[in-house]
């Protein structure tokens, strides 16, 4: 399969032309100076993980840091609430510091045009030990022709979704072994299902609990139950 080029999407376009001002904005945020670096980074011992990083540093004790420069839409500021970060842009950068050897990194995200934040992110060796190693399976299977085993993650549900688009008017025997799966899924449907019911439980116990109420507290949490006006234009009137 062939990657889609989307060099010409324009939240790419917009990204490419704002990474120099959020690395302007780190600057001002932090006071640290930073430089770009064009080259083609590769791993001494392990050749095959390489990195194109945004930007490098060096702080005042003379460590040297790596920095992402990121930006985002205003629905996706819940990722970088507190200490959080997108998942992926993390493991990127723990990648990166692998791969340079360098003492730390920094995401620094512009987030709706109304919201910067710096995040600092720093490896340990029993992560670095897990990345190494699930990139050294990874790049197996590429050695291998094979493809890895399949997961949970949404990225393996869109690259077979990719690899059988359209399902043929034929039938194949499965393994035996499906059957167990088969019995999983539906035992797994039935916890979700009574797990829902729960949920629903609780939630009406509150509202009833709140009743006409907007909000509740407790020593630990906050509820609300508020009024939602909907102004979108009512076709079935019409």
């Amino acid at each position: 399969l062939e990657s889609p080029d989307i060099s010409g999407k324009l939240a790419v376009k917009l990204g490419n032309k704002l990474e120099q001002a959020v690395a302007e904005l780190f600057t001002e945020e932090t006071g640290l100076t930073v430089k770009r670096n064009n080259h083609v980074l590769a791993h001494s011992e392990y050749p095959f993980m390489i990195a194109n990083i945004d930007r490098e540093g060096r702080d005042a004790e003379g460590k040297r840091f790596i920095l992402e420069c990121k930006t985002t839409g205003s629905y996706s500021g819940k990722e970088w609430e507190g200490d959080d970060i997108p998942l992926h842009y993390e493991l990127q950068v723990l990648h990166y510091l692998i791969v340079t050897g360098y003492d730390y990194g920094y995401i620094a995200c512009l987030i709706g045009n109304s919201k910067f934040v710096v995040k600092k992110v720093e490896l340990d060796e029993l992560i670095k030990a897990r990345i190494i190693e699930e990139e050294t399976k990874f790049w197996q299977c590429v050695l291998n022709d094979e493809m890895p085993p399949v997961d949970k993650s949404e990225s393996c549900t869109a690259i077979l979704s990719e690899m059988y688009p359209v399902a043929k008017e034929e039938s194949i025997h499965l393994d035996d072994e499906i059957d167990d799966l088969l019995n999983q899924r539906e035992t797994f449907k039935s916890q979700a299902k009574d797990l829902d019911s729960s949920i629903n439980y609780i939630e009406n116990e509150i509202k009833a609990r709140l009743q006409d109420n907007e909000s509740g507290y407790t020593n630990n949490y906050k509820v609300s139950w508020k009024n939602v006006t909907s102004n979108r234009f009512d076709t079935k009137a019409f």
